[in-house]
């Protein structure tokens, strides 16, 4: 592992996070909260938008370029594993907040 592999690791795992709250608190925003004027309705668009945007940002980071000694991997690839993660890591907060709740 190179010197600096332990801040990607790091940088990855922080944005997994921040894309799993923001699609949780997205979803729950949006099917759980009144909406009584525009800005309301608009939140959780936002919030899912922005989750979006950590996702891109994680399968860009996540891509390889192809190499004499590995194959590539595109950003269609990286893509929906990324979402696939991210959501998985949401149900997983979901879960959590959830058990707290119900043993609270």
């Amino acid at each position: 592992m190179r010197k600096h592999e332990w801040i990607r690791f790091l940088i990855l795992g922080l944005h997994y996070l921040v894309a799993s709250g923001l699609l949780f608190f997205g979803l729950a925003i949006g099917t759980l909260a009144y909406k009584f004027n525009p800005l309301q309705v608009a939140m959780p668009y936002f919030v899912l938008l922005l989750s979006m945007l950590v996702i891109f940002r994680i399968a860009w980071i996540t891509r390889r370029p192809v190499t004499s000694e590995s194959k590539g991997r595109s950003l269609w690839v990286t893509l929906p594993l990324s979402f696939g993660g991210v959501f998985t890591t949401a149900v997983f907060f979901l879960l959590l907040i959830y058990r707290r709740l119900w043993l609270g």
